[in-house]
């Protein structure tokens, strides 16, 4: 059959039937004649019905003149003969075309295959009209359309292109009817039907039409311009044309305290530290904060600015001692019972991985009984203690000062971006009114005068303004009477909001402070003083 084909472009080729193809699109004059074989075009019904009928010009004359796209039908023959067609994004259209026209299905599938591998925006473009035409392959295409439009890729490249608001109105509406239409949320129905109607004058009744479209429910969250856009379309003006406001009269945001809760062994739940936060008539606003719990401000600042707030730090006890040989509880007996396995000179006791017996369940002694422990007193079941932890753990345990460590308390000031946090620890290692002041990354040092339980102190953030990669370079200080304590620069994106917060370490379960904020309020806001409030 290949050979054959070859012989239909020659001018004494074997056939016995002569087409001449005349492409209107071209010159009228320059015509291609194929020698082709009747027998074998008649094996399809369009050429059987119209070369085996003796009353029609072409079964007289043997010759058939067709005014069809010359390449496209040469393919539509190729495929005859050889079973094969070549197809690209030139010529699938007319290709699907003449195989429906010639009732060669094979062909049509062929070309619907191929729309579906290479699908893109043109693609969709130069066929959605033909599936309003009366074909036989119409559903079929509109099917394969419809089916590629369910990925989410073929679905932006075609809602974006500036061509979908020339779509009519019933096809758009076919498309957002789809129940697996690829979208995120349902605001997003909102925003494809503002694209389509862009520039264009649209009627109210098509508008209302397409809206039916979305599929309301709670959390969906759209985007201003397109309801604003979709409204007026509909007659209705609601919204201010000024400019939006953005934030600059807020200068005095809430903080809000991350509560820690103790999840210790005995299940203890942290205590009621009594009221949490009450406002002062002079706009200082006073929190009650325990160990681990966390004050930050919400939301943060973004844009560039000057920020400052007074804060005041109360507490009736910067420190506490805690018992260094017992701090661990159980397992204090437990790495007892290990030294008496490797160095007691008694009799050798079996090992066991299980935990240590109710013995060794040591309980902690009051502070003032603490000066001698003996294990002995602890054996309940009345064993003997050198049996079992050997004689020179007891002489060495009862004759060993038990030490008490003093913890200074400590709590952070800073500022958080993200996973940065930049600040100062404050703490006080005597009883004074003196209080020692340390950066985060302990290279600096000072002291600051207070009360024997209070001090009070003004944080200070400067944001600058973005560079071009953008980076903002950003100032945190501590500030006595505006005069600078310390400082810190660091540099943070533009895109990370920064918020002032307090926390504390070092803090055993009992005790509670006090923290007083007060913003200080600009000045001179229009000096360059930019506040924002919001993600």
């Amino acid at each position: 059959m290949a050979k054959l084909f070859e012989e239909i472009f020659e001018t004494g080729g074997s056939g016995d039937i002569e087409l001449v193809i005349v492409d209107e699109r071209e010159d009228p004059d320059d015509v291609l004649r194929l020698r082709c074989h009747s027998l074998i075009l008649t094996q399809h019904p369009y050429f059987y019905k119209m070369l085996s009928s003796s009353t029609l010009r072409e079964g007289i004359t043997r010759e058939v003149v067709i005014s069809e796209p010359r390449v496209e039908f040469v393919e539509l023959i190729r495929f005859i003969y050889r079973n094969q067609v070549e197809i690209n994004q030139h010529t699938v259209l007319g290709i699907l075309s003449l195989a429906d026209k010639y009732c060669i299905d094979e062909v049509v599938d062929l070309c619907l295959k191929y729309i579906k591998d290479n699908f893109d925006a043109d693609m969709f473009f130069n066929f959605y009209n033909i599936t309003t035409l009366n074909s036989t392959y119409q559903e079929k295409l509109k099917d394969q359309l419809m089916n590629a439009l369910q990925h989410r890729r073929n679905l932006i490249s075609v809602t974006d292109d500036p061509r979908w608001g020339e779509l009519p109105l019933a096809l758009v509406e076919m498309i957002l009817l789809q129940d697996d239409l690829p979208i995120t949320s349902e605001s997003e129905v909102l925003t494809l039907i503002a694209q389509w109607m862009n520039s264009h004058r649209r009627k109210a009744e098509d508008v209302a039409r397409l809206l039916g479209c979305f599929r309301k429910g709670d959390g969906i969250k759209v985007r201003i311009s397109d309801v604003a856009y979709l409204i007026q379309t509909l007659g209705c003006d609601v919204f201010s044309e000024k400019e939006p406001r953005t934030g600059a009269s807020v200068w005095d945001p809430n903080f809000v305290i991350d509560r820690h809760e103790g999840a210790g062994t005995n299940g203890i739940v942290q205590a009621d530290y009594g009221e949490q936060r009450r406002e002062v008539d002079d706009g200082e606003i006073v929190h009650q904060l325990g160990p681990k719990d966390f004050l930050q401000q919400e939301p943060g600042w973004a844009y560039p600015g000057v920020h400052r707030c007074r804060v005041s730090l109360t507490s009736t006890s910067w420190s506490h001692r805690e018992r260094r040989l017992l701090r661990s509880g159980p397992g204090q007996a437990s790495a007892l019972q290990k030294r008496a396995f490797e160095c007691s000179p008694s009799k050798p006791v079996e090992r066991s991985p299980s935990p240590p017996p109710a013995a060794f369940q040591v309980r902690r002694p009051p502070i003032e009984a603490f000066e001698t422990f003996d294990i002995a007193a602890q054996m309940s079941d009345g064993s003997e203690p050198n049996a079992l932890l050997g004689g020179g753990v007891i002489r060495n345990l009862t004759q060993e000062k038990i030490d008490h460590e003093l913890v200074d308390h400590q709590i952070v000031c800073g500022v958080t971006s993200g996973g940065q946090r930049h600040g100062v620890r404050i703490s006080q290692r005597d009883r004074t009114a003196i209080y020692v002041v340390e950066d985060l990354n302990g290279k600096h040092c000072l002291h600051v005068g207070g009360t024997i339980s209070s001090v009070t102190f003004d944080l200070e953030l400067m944001i600058g303004e973005p560079m071009n990669c953008g980076i903002s370079r950003c100032r945190f200080a501590l500030l006595r009477d505006s005069h600078k304590l310390m400082e810190e620069w660091f540099d943070v994106s533009a895109k990370v909001p920064l918020r002032f917060y307090i926390s504390s370490s070092y803090f055993d379960k009992s005790p509670a402070y006090t923290v007083s904020v007060r913003w200080l309020r600009p000045c001179d806001q229009s000096s360059g003083r930019h506040f924002y409030i919001g993600q």
